[in-house]
C-alpha cells in the first residue's frame, strides 16, 4: 500500500471517528446544537496539507457519510464539503500554517463559506434548512470552531508526522 492511500484511509479514519464524536458525543455535552464543527476542521487540515485532489475526495467521502447520518436533503453536505476539501487544496505548499492564527482564520472564513454554500444549495431543495446567517447559533459554530481549531490542528499534526515517519521506517 502506497503512502498516500494510507494517509488517505487514515484521514478518512479520523474523518469518521470525528463525525461521530460530532454526532454522538458532542450532543450530550453541548445543549441546543450549539458544538462545534469538528470534521469541517478536519477537512481543512487535510485539505491544506495534502493537495486538491485528497480534499476534495476526503470532502466527498465525509459529506456522505454526514448526509446518511443527518436529517438534512442527500448530497448537501456532499456538494458543500467537496467544493471547500477542493478549494482549500489549492493552498497546499503555499502558506505557512502556523499553531493559532492562521488555522483560526481559515476556520473562520470557511465556516461562513459552508453557511453560504448550504444556503446557495438548499435554493435548489424544497424544505427550509433554517439557516440564518445572523443567528445566535452561527456566531456560536463560528466561537466554537475557532476555540477548537488549534487543538485539533496541533492533534492532527502529531498523527500525521507520526503516521508518515513510522511509514518510512518500515
Amino acid at each position: 500500500m502506497n503512502n498516500k492511500l494510507l494517509l488517505f484511509l487514515s484521514a478518512l479514519g479520523i474523518s469518521v471517528v470525528s463525525i461521530v464524536i460530532q454526532s454522538v458525543i458532542f450532543p450530550i455535552f453541548f445543549i441546543n446544537d450549539y458544538m462545534p464543527d469538528i470534521s469541517l476542521i478536519a477537512l481543512i487540515y487535510f485539505s491544506i496539507n495534502y493537495g486538491k485532489v485528497f480534499g476534495q475526495w476526503l470532502g466527498f467521502s465525509t459529506g456522505i457519510i454526514f448526509d446518511s447520518l443527518s436529517g438534512v436533503p442527500f448530497g448537501l453536505n456532499t456538494l458543500v464539503r467537496l467544493i471547500l476539501g477542493f478549494f482549500l487544496g489549492f493552498f497546499e505548499g503555499k502558506i505557512f500554517m502556523d499553531k493559532i492564527i492562521l488555522p483560526c482564520i481559515i476556520i473562520t472564513l470557511c465556516t461562513v463559506a459552508k453557511f453560504f454554500l448550504i444556503s446557495l444549495v438548499g435554493l435548489f431543495y424544497p424544505i427550509d434548512l433554517n439557516i440564518d446567517f445572523f443567528s445566535v447559533r452561527y456566531v456560536i459554530e463560528i466561537g466554537m470552531n475557532i476555540l477548537f481549531t488549534p487543538i485539533i490542528f496541533i492533534l492532527f499534526n502529531f498523527i500525521s508526522k507520526r503516521l508518515i515517519s513510522n511509514r518510512d521506517r518500515v
